[in-house]
């Protein structure tokens, strides 16, 4: 009886975790970066932040932009460190 109960648990988490993150996904490409890092859960800012970065990264890659994502990201920090 536990065991289907704590099974049931585990299935709302994850379809949570799936709502919450596909959200965040979309919430991303719309909101300022500061303000999207304190509307979702850290988990899923580490999740969604990194789809972006390997995105852009591979992207910059690929047009041979290096330095402009390394400039790109070094701003990002210096923005975010405020927040940490």
């Amino acid at each position: 009886m536990v065991e289907k109960w704590l099974l049931q648990v585990q299935q709302t988490m994850i379809l949570s975790l799936k709502d919450v993150t596909k959200s965040s996904v979309t919430s991303y490409a719309e909101d300022p970066r500061k303000k999207w890092v304190l509307n979702w859960p850290g988990q899923v800012v580490i999740a969604v932040g990194t789809i972006y970065w390997t995105r852009d990264v591979t992207e910059a890659i690929e047009t041979g932009q290096l330095k402009v994502i390394y400039v790109h990201v070094l701003e990002s920090c210096i923005e975010l460190e405020p927040l940490v």
